[in-house]
């Protein structure tokens, strides 16, 4: 009888922790998809993503309602470290968005509810300024046809 219950234990801790790792591996894959999508949002393409996302999780397993996703597309003043060193020597300004899908839905472990968070976020330059060029560059450009 001892050994049935030791075995039962065993089967169960085996179980969750390939459960658990499928959980992990699935999420990890779908954080990935998050952060490849951050490249295809703007103003119009919200629902396109999120249906894009709902699908690529479908495929992992993930069961996941278009509800449960946030994307935000906003002005902010934050900089990259490549606007800051050229910004801060020619003086110029960048318009930046922060663009921001997050991502939560309930796997199971052994029939125990796991609430899992996906988040991805990254600054997009959507305007820069273009500076005219100097006067020894406009004369090179004018003297060559």
């Amino acid at each position: 009888m001892k050994a049935l219950i030791i075995i039962v234990i065993v089967v169960l801790l085996i179980t969750g922790v390939v459960q658990a790792s499928k959980m992990w591996k699935a999420t990890s894959d779908l954080q990935a998809r998050a952060e490849h999508y951050l490249d295809f949002v703007d103003e119009k393409s919200f629902d396109g993503v999120k249906k894009d996302l709902v699908a690529d999780a479908g495929k992992l397993g993930i069961d996941l309602p278009v509800d449960n996703i946030e994307i935000e597309y906003k002005d902010t003043e934050q900089k990259t470290l490549a606007q800051k060193m050229v910004g801060g020597k020619l003086g110029t300004q960048f318009s930046n968005k922060l663009v921001h899908i997050g991502a939560h839905y309930t796997a199971h472990v052994l029939l125990i509810p796991v609430t899992q968070t996906v988040s991805a976020s990254h600054i997009r330059q959507v305007a820069a300024p273009v500076l005219p060029p100097s006067k020894a560059m406009q004369e090179l450009l004018d003297s060559n046809p």
